[in-house]
């Protein structure tokens, strides 16, 4: 019996597809302007060119409906015009049904949400990209939770119920700040999590990359899909402790990327700087219920303003 291609490791066309779309755009940005030679593989040109050229230039595929691998040592010239949409097809996934608008649920009406990002690491020191890796705290990140802890209570602020991202970052934050309030980390949300960046975590990536990385590194979490999730996962946990009695005063401690799609949806405008490690900010819970995924990106899930 023939065995599938898995069973040697072949690597699947839609990864390859995504890993070359990804690094040619790299490559793209970092020589804008310039004339660039790229050395690669017959397999990678022959399959990195038909995703850019199939719809537009059939004529340019063989009978198999590839287009050809070209000889040894020979020049291909990309048709870079076409990458964008490639990638668009290709590279960015939107994985995360439309979330539209829903009624304050009864019993949150005096609910707040205060969002804290956790403290540093040493990933955030050397300005790499995190996302669900699991970085412990620093030293300092754990002094700026206590700091932040002592803050809240110094302000005579009161909380009733502390949840946290798995993340240890985040979890260990939550407990630190959850000191100054008697308060025990009451549940964790896998859905807290930072925003995955595929291929991107562990690296220092340009500025450039950083505004749409899905667009540069593979398996990165698409923009749509964080705000969506960001929203859905604050609305479920506001809607699942507002059925507690009293008026829930809740913290969650969850991640950068995370709160800034949050912040901004709930405010209907674009927060645009980055959340400071273990700073308290409180979110407007009926713009959180009020948001709409269907006006906040266009047909191939670019946010629009």
């Amino acid at each position: 019996s023939r065995q599938s291609n898995n069973a040697f490791n072949v690597e699947p066309k839609k990864d390859f597809l995504a890993r070359s779309l990804a690094a040619l755009n790299r490559v793209r940005r970092e020589y804008e302007g310039q004339t660039v030679v790229v050395a690669a593989h017959g397999m990678l040109i022959a399959m990195t060119m038909t995703a850019l050229v199939a719809e537009r230039h059939p004529e340019l595929l063989n009978e198999d409906g590839i287009y050809p691998i070209p000889v040894n040592a020979s020049l291909t010239e990309v048709p870079l015009q076409y990458l964008d949409d490639a990638i668009d097809r290709l590279v960015v996934q939107h994985l995360e049904p439309e979330l539209g608008p829903e009624e304050v649920p009864a019993g949150a009406e005096n609910t707040t949400l205060t969002l804290i990002r956790h403290g540093q690491t040493d990933w955030n020191k050397a300005n790499l990209m995190q996302g669900i890796t699991d970085i412990p705290l620093n030293d300092t990140g754990r002094e700026q939770a206590r700091t932040t802890g002592k803050k809240l209570a110094d302000m005579g602020l009161e909380f009733t119920v502390l949840v946290s991202s798995p993340l240890s970052r985040a979890h260990e934050t939550a407990q630190l700040v959850g000191e100054h309030f008697d308060l025990q980390v009451h549940k964790t949300y896998p859905e807290l999590v930072e925003r995955a960046y595929g291929a991107g975590e562990g690296l220092d990536i340009p500025a450039p990359e950083r505004r749409a990385p899905e667009r540069y590194y593979p398996n990165v979490e698409s923009e749509r899909d964080v705000y969506i999730r960001a929203v859905r996962t604050l609305r479920n946990i506001v809607r699942e402790l507002s059925e507690e009695p009293g008026d829930q005063k809740i913290i969650a401690v969850s991640h950068g990327s995370f709160i800034r799609r949050a912040l901004s949806a709930a405010a209907g405008e674009e927060w645009t700087v980055t959340v400071p490690n273990a700073e308290p900010l409180t979110i407007d819970v009926p713009g959180l219920f009020a948001w709409d995924s269907t006006k906040q990106f266009d047909e191939v899930g670019r946010l629009v303003w």
